[in-house]
């Protein structure tokens, strides 16, 4: 770029002065300049050569640039691939050596089932015999008459099965409307306070010591005494029920205290029960101690619950083991 305006400065200068020269320094003066144009020319066309060149040079920096990083994310992928495949290799071996050990022990296996199944088929051969000859032992049976005692002894067995199932309805009717009347003898007391269940064919009427005692006591608090006298109104109308009343404490203290406590209480509420018109010998009192708990014992909450009440209300089945027994 300096040869050039050092050129044309040059040009210039003999320009100015060309009104001094003669024709023939005018023609050599004009073939100079336009060597010299040519040669401005050409530089400048190498000057664009030069840029284009320059361009070319960056363009393929980044480009071998990017075939670098292609080339570095290429051979760390081939790594990642090669132990990956080292990995596969691994775990193939060790399958082929378990596949080779089950072969081994498939073989002692089939063994076994075959002789299991020569065994079973033996087996089956005679059971299926056997009940060839049950088959023909039945229709040998079937084939001959009925004599008239045998007839009439099942006839009264069937009746006697048939009283039995009735009686047994009945009990069961006789439960769940019991069921019924105690729940509707003691709906203004809440759950906390007592509960009404149904297990085994008997109904547990369970009362909390919150409702029934306090602490230690086998006095019947006033609104315990309401509950009981309220249950017996709905006993007094089931004559054929027998009563439970078991006494339960929680873990705290002897176990000899325990004991007396819950069989006090028990007799506490049996008082209660026949003083309000329950027969007295309908009724059972017994202590239950710690030993019958409903809930665990290492919380507060479950102790509270296994300091109960349970009243059980027993269908009396007298009438249906005597039909039983004839």
């Amino acid at each position: 770029m300096k040869q050039i305006i050092n050129l044309s400065c040059f040009i210039l200068t003999i320009l100015l002065f060309s009104s001094c020269v003669s024709n023939q320094k005018f023609k050599d003066l004009e073939m100079v300049k336009n060597r010299y144009q040519s040669q401005v020319d050409s530089l400048r066309n190498n000057q664009v050569d030069e840029e284009a060149i320059e361009a070319s040079l960056i363009r393929m920096e980044n480009e071998v640039k990017s075939c670098e990083d292609e080339l570095k994310s290429t051979r760390e992928h081939y790594t990642s691939q090669v132990n990956y495949a080292e990995d596969l290799q691994v775990r193939f071996d060790e399958l082929l050596e378990q596949n080779k050990m089950l072969l081994n022990a498939s073989s002692d296996d089939i063994q076994i089932l075959s002789e299991a199944k020569a065994a079973c088929a033996v087996d089956l051969n005679r059971t299926q015999r056997e009940a060839e000859r049950l088959k023909s032992a039945l229709a040998a049976c079937e084939s001959r008459p009925i004599p008239e005692p045998i007839i009439k002894d099942c006839t009264e067995y069937r009746n006697q099965v048939d009283r039995l199932n009735q009686m047994v309805r009945e009990k069961d009717q006789a439960l769940q409307s019991l069921r019924s009347k105690v729940n509707q003898a003691l709906t203004n007391f809440s759950s906390a306070d007592l509960s009404v269940s149904e297990r085994n064919g008997k109904i547990y009427v369970s009362l909390s010591q919150g409702l029934l005692f306090k602490t230690g006591s086998d006095q019947i608090d006033w609104k315990g005494k309401t509950a009981i006298q309220q249950l017996a109104g709905a006993l007094n109308s089931s004559k054929d029920i027998d009563i439970l009343v078991e006494g339960h404490t929680d873990s705290s203290g002897s176990a000899a205290k325990n004991w007396d406590l819950s069989v006090r209480r028990a007799t506490s509420v049996v008082k209660v029960l026949t003083s309000a018109g329950v027969d007295p010998k309908r009724v059972t009192a017994a202590g239950r101690a710690l030993y019958v708990p409903i809930a665990s014992n290492s919380t507060r909450a479950g102790k509270a619950q296994n300091r109960r009440t349970d009243i059980i209300l027993i269908p009396n089945l007298d009438e249906l083991y005597k039909l039983i027994n004839q």
